[in-house]
């Protein structure tokens, strides 16, 4: 496999990695000059509503995401009852397409015997505009994927509705999830310091929106289809005029 990658990058001149922490993906194969970093781009989630405040003064954490362990499913999970002996008012909904029945058969598990049940819904996928109102109606967003990632295009879709991010030192999710600007990055793994960040950002509502009005900025300065689009056509153009 090794050999039929070489061969096939052989006469490559530019390879494109998603953020700086990927570079080492083409080591080897291209030198440095040779590799270039363009980061994910995407169209905002355009909610029709944005409720964000529950009635009874609590928050709404969400998880969105394959429903899997290298996900961060169960680090997301453990970290609730954790969450609920700060603060009992915090709300939880974990959606995505449902991982392999062992890991979903624990999930609940850890729900039932922890007692949790109340605070937490478990949601199927979200597509489209449903997407885009179960984002609006959260307070924060927790992505804490275990496995190795690129740049998560949901940490995108996120941060484009204006939530603070809590997330992992993974992939280049650092490059886009700036640690005490517009969210938190925790140790992979870590259900501890996610508990600590989450109830963090649920005491303190300045906090949830300076950090949501950064994650916006940073996505509108970045992130859109827009940005994307013309960074990419400088990239072919360098390439194509280069000597």
């Amino acid at each position: 496999m090794k050999l039929l990658i070489r061969i096939s990058l052989r006469k490559a001149r530019r390879g494109i990695v998603l953020g700086h922490s990927l570079r080492h993906e083409f080591k080897g194969l291209l030198t440095e000059k040779q590799i270039t970093v363009l980061p994910n781009g995407i169209e905002p989630l355009l909610p029709k509503t944005r409720q964000r405040f529950r009635s009874d003064g609590g928050i709404r954490v969400l998880f969105l995401s394959a429903l899997m362990r290298g996900k961060g499913l169960m680090t997301m999970l453990r970290s609730i009852p954790l969450v609920l002996k700060g603060e009992g008012s915090v709300s939880f909904v974990l959606a995505g397409e449902p991982g392999h029945r062992d890991e979903m058969r624990e999930a609940h598990e850890f729900i039932v015997t922890n007692k949790i049940e109340n605070s937490v819904e478990i949601m199927g996928p979200v597509i489209g505009q449903e997407k885009a109102e179960l984002m609006s109606k959260a307070d924060v967003f927790a992505f804490p994927p275990v496995a190795p990632e690129g740049h998560p295009l949901v940490i995108l879709e996120a941060m484009s509705i204006g939530l603070p991010i809590i997330a992992t030192f993974n992939g280049s999710i650092p490059e886009t999830v700036i640690d005490g600007v517009n969210g938190f990055l925790v140790q992979v793994d870590d259900s501890i310091s996610l508990a600590e960040k989450i109830l963090l950002l649920s005491r303190d509502q300045s906090l949830r929106n300076s950090m949501g009005q950064k994650s916006r900025e940073i996505f509108m300065e970045k992130f859109t289809k827009e940005v994307w689009i013309n960074n990419l056509t400088r990239i072919f153009e360098q390439v194509l005029y280069e000597p």
